[in-house]
């Protein structure tokens, strides 16, 4: 079944409020700032996890800007996975490269059919008008 992440996305923004957390405590999922060194987020069975984050853009870009798509990664990589349960989420970056150009590139936590856990990195181009494409995973 192939989901349209573009509708996910539309549907996580709209399930919460416009503020930079969606709680205020570590039990809730929290969208990073450019200052922010680690986020919360959940992983696949529900259970909030704190996610490393590195902002390396120099350009000025508004949190309204960042938002949908840090989620839109974010809710993509899940999805690198075959078993989606096992998804735990480690580190963000988000980077400008010297062409402007953006990447972000999300390291993630997953098990196999056997149950052996490792890790996947997936790399992401995007824009500022919020369109994420994958570009590779390993």
């Amino acid at each position: 079944m192939k989901f349209n992440h573009k509708l996910i996305v539309a549907l996580l923004l709209t399930s919460f409020s416009l503020t930079n957390t969606f709680a205020q405590n570590d039990k809730e999922m929290t969208i990073p700032t450019s200052s922010s060194t680690e986020f919360n987020w959940k992983d696949g069975y529900g259970k909030i996890v704190k996610v490393d984050f590195s902002y390396l853009i120099t350009d000025t870009v508004s949190q309204k800007t960042l938002r949908p798509i840090i989620m839109t990664i974010m809710v993509q990589s899940q999805y690198l996975l075959k078993n989606k349960l096992s998804y735990v989420p480690r580190k963000l970056t988000l980077v400008q490269a010297e062409d402007k150009s953006f990447s972000g590139i999300v390291t993630i936590l997953g098990k196999n059919s056997y149950g052996a856990e490792s890790e996947t990195t997936a790399y992401y181009s995007f824009d500022l008008e919020g369109n994420v494409v994958l570009i590779s995973a390993k």
